[in-house]
């Protein structure tokens, strides 16, 4: 085989495995592969009184989720009836003995039923016959596909030699299929009961260390904040962020505040330079419009840009947004401000100086404590 393990990752689409080996003279050869057993229901729903009820219902057991055949010749021409019945070997002989439940079916509409089920296996490409390739007369060679419903677990490849109707050898291999990566794909679970009450840092660095990573050096990020550029500004400058995802309004506080903060930073001759992405343009613009003297730089800045910016300036103000993350990481005097909606708990930006606040529908009192912190920095 030229793969004995597939990886289901998020991004999982199908693999394909070929399976290859050497023909024997005068014999013929089936190849066949059987996922994981698992019982398996039909049910039929019929319309009583104008609404529809699961009425009739058929449960095989120990069904192989997925089975795929090859063969040199037709399987019916290569082996017994009672053989391909006794080795499961061909579509309606894998439900031969498999029902548990037929909710009072007769014999001649269970046929019905078995077909449908081989219908709807194949229709999932759960169920397929694949070409065998002879090569040259020497060797045979089959490509399988696994679908990206393929469920995880072992899956037995057999490879049957066979002369005159009888089997005379039989040998076993075995495809591992298994979740890797994250979320409902992991293969290294992330298994603290607390674990949506961490930050998500600390989550991050716990499940690295469940993967085996145990060094986790802090990052020099001086790259970002040491732009070749010269100053932007030469007189002091605060950073005003006071957008935020479209998607995600209700964690933007008031307008209001932000022009507070503005006129009491002009007091304090301080320039107040707006920064935000294509989602605050309007707001920005809005600022703009009401206090002329600030500079926007809404969707002016690459991210080198304002990691320049943020380690200069005397302070930065902002929503729980990306921009804030960045910012925060220049060691500069922050303030980040969450409503209700977020949890800094988990996801507060991290920096040396970094001063989270809660809005709580507190136009007053709110803008009160932040003016008294920021007089005590600038």
């Amino acid at each position: 085989m030229s793969e004995k393990e597939i990886q289901i990752q998020t991004d999982f689409n199908g693999k394909e495995i070929i399976i290859f080996g050497i023909l024997q003279k005068n014999q013929d050869t089936i190849i066949s592969i059987k996922g994981p057993n698992k019982d398996t229901s039909v049910l039929k729903k019929e319309r009583i009184l104008g609404f529809w009820f699961n009425t009739k219902r058929v449960i095989y057991k120990n069904l192989p989720s997925l089975f795929f055949i090859s063969s040199s010749k037709p399987v019916e021409d290569i082996l017994s009836k009672e053989s391909i019945i006794k080795e499961k070997l061909y579509f309606n002989e894998l439900l031969v003995n498999a029902i548990t439940q037929r909710d009072f079916i007769d014999q001649k509409k269970l046929e019905k039923w078995n077909k449908n089920l081989v219908d709807l296996k194949f229709s999932e490409n759960l169920f397929k016959e694949y070409e065998f390739q002879n090569v040259d007369n020497k060797l045979f060679q089959t490509r399988i596909f696994f679908p990206s419903n393929s469920v995880p677990g072992k899956y037995k490849v057999t490879i049957y030699q066979v002369k005159n109707q009888k089997i005379q050898n039989k040998q076993n291999r075995v495809i591992n299929i298994k979740k890797s990566g994250i979320g409902p794909h992991s293969n290294l679970c992330h298994e603290n009961k607390k674990r949506n009450n961490m930050h998500t840092i600390e989550r991050q660095k716990e499940q690295l260390e469940i993967s085996g990573i145990k060094s986790f050096p802090n990052p020099n990020l001086n790259w970002l904040f040491s732009s070749s550029k010269k100053n932007i500004q030469k007189k002091p400058f605060a950073l005003i962020v006071p957008g935020g995802s479209k998607k995600r309004l209700y964690k933007r506080i008031p307008n209001e505040i932000f022009l507070k903060i503005i006129n009491f930073l002009k007091k304090k001759n301080v320039l107040p330079i707006l920064i935000g992405a294509k989602d605050d343009e309007e707001i920005c613009k809005n600022i703009k419009y009401s206090e002329p003297f600030v500079k926007n730089f809404c969707s002016k800045l690459d991210i080198f840009g304002v990691g320049k910016l943020a380690k200069d300036a005397s302070v930065s103000f902002g929503n729980d947004t990306g921009p804030m993350h960045l910012i925060a990481k220049a060691n500069k005097p922050s303030f980040v401000f969450f409503t209700k909606h977020s949890k800094p708990e988990l996801c507060a930006p991290r920096g040396k100086k970094v001063k989270i606040m809660t809005f709580k529908n507190d136009n007053k009192k709110f803008l009160n404590q932040l003016i008294k912190y920021t007089e005590k920095i600038i």
